[in-house]
């Protein structure tokens, strides 16, 4: 490519092969959590928000700014988690009524979305509803092991490392085993490519490379 000109428009720099990292992702209105528009952007501040367009989810997930104090090796990485009134419930939030969470604080409804009874909530019912969590015997929801979080490199906007957590909540009325319907069987595997493909940012060190981390400042 011949070299950038910042005197080229969008189209220009297409026209020379190349595009902005975030390139495409407004249009849906995030990313799918490996990068975000670098905070540089932003008077060189960590985004009090970004966006993730969360596939198995179908919908686009807000997350909000939890620290800034997170370090991998020399990095210095933001942590951004997602708020709790995204599993609250219509009650708690009115605007979830638009996704039928019509049930108890703690759970996100994907009935319409896969046309079977399923939910998603935090491992263990974690800052659910005590109704939720007091519905079963062993649980022991703990913060550090099943929170969900991105922690992002805010001057490139690369995930640097990532955990993830989730909690699948069916509705069985047929006890028939080992048969599973081919609806919940896709669901699954749309789950575990979720963890797989697009959050296996821990302990980056190609990201580490690509920021370019020689040593701190």
């Amino acid at each position: 490519c011949q070299s950038f000109k910042a005197s080229w428009s969008d189209g220009e720099a297409a026209g020379h092969g190349w595009r902005a990292l975030w390139d495409g992702t407004e249009d849906v209105g995030g990313t799918e959590g490996d990068r975000f528009k670098p905070a540089s952007w932003w008077f060189g501040e960590a985004w009090n928000k970004v966006h993730m367009l969360f596939g198995p989810v179908k919908r686009v997930l807000p997350l909000t700014k939890k620290s800034s104090d997170q370090k991998l090796g020399s990095l210095k990485l933001t942590r951004y988690a997602i708020p709790d009134d995204v599993l609250s419930s219509s009650d708690s939030v009115p605007h979830n009524t638009i996704y039928d969470q019509f049930g108890p604080d703690g759970l996100a409804n994907l009935t319409y979305q896969y046309e079977t009874d399923v939910f998603v909530s935090r491992p263990h019912f974690l800052d659910a509803a005590s109704v939720l969590q007091g519905s079963l015997v062993g649980l022991h929801p703990n913060p550090s092991l099943h929170a969900t979080y991105l922690d992002v490199e805010h001057t490139s906007g690369l995930t640097a490392r990532s955990q993830v957590r989730w909690q699948m909540v069916n509705l069985l009325t047929n006890w028939g085993l080992p048969v599973i319907g081919s609806t919940l069987s896709d669901l699954l595997v749309l789950a575990e490519e979720a963890v797989w493909d697009h959050f296996c940012n821990t302990g980056n060190v190609e990201v580490a490379n690509e920021v370019g981390a020689g040593g701190e400042g």
